[in-house]
């Protein structure tokens, strides 16, 4: 568990429209708008998308609330990393399926307070990648280059393209330095 002292949190519940449920393309794309509409409120860093509340959601709504909302902040807003949150066993059986599906990731977790716990990322990862997200984990700030230096068997552009690959997907963040060092989008225990 890790203390988070400013948070970014956005209901889903909130970003429906009225009696509207967390279903089909169009709810989706509202939250979408939403979102977009809140940017710029928003402090940089992690904002985390409140499935609190929310029982069931189709694919076709988490794929345009959550992978189409996480794209667009990658893309036009840097440094707002959108992370679900409190979602239902069912919510994050549906988002596996829909990452699965699109060879994509999500990071969740549970969010209480000011709380942050049983952070995951969900979705497919080749071996190469998920071994450098593990590394970045445990080693917050790492480059390319150190990880070169200690394991000799990947090369460091190999090195730096499995990172490049995990920060265009939102699980990791460059920590401002030069030659860049990474570290996952969330503090870990």
């Amino acid at each position: 568990m890790n203390i988070v002292t400013s948070l970014n949190v956005l209901a889903i519940t909130a970003l429906l429209d009225r009696g509207a449920s967390a279903a089909g393309t169009f709810s989706g794309r509202r939250v979408l708008c939403r979102f977009i509409e809140q940017l710029a409120s928003l402090e940089p860093g992690p904002v985390f998308l409140d499935f609190n509340k929310v029982e069931h959601a189709t694919a076709s709504f988490l794929r345009e609330a959550v992978c189409a909302t996480r794209n667009y902040a990658l893309e036009f807003t840097p440094g707002v990393n959108p992370i679900v949150a409190n979602a239902s066993g069912e919510v994050l059986n549906d988002l596996t399926a829909v990452l699965d599906h699109r060879k994509d990731n999500a990071v969740v977790c549970r969010l209480s307070g000011q709380k942050v716990e049983r952070v995951q990322v969900l979705g497919p990862l080749d071996p190469g990648i998920a071994e450098a997200l593990q590394l970045v984990r445990v080693r917050p700030g790492v480059t390319a280059g150190e990880l070169a230096k200690e394991h000799q068997d990947v090369s460091a552009p190999a090195w730096n393209n499995r990172l490049s690959f995990l920060s265009r997907r939102g699980l990791i963040v460059g920590d401002g330095r030069k030659p860049a060092g990474y570290r996952f989008v969330l503090l870990d225990d």
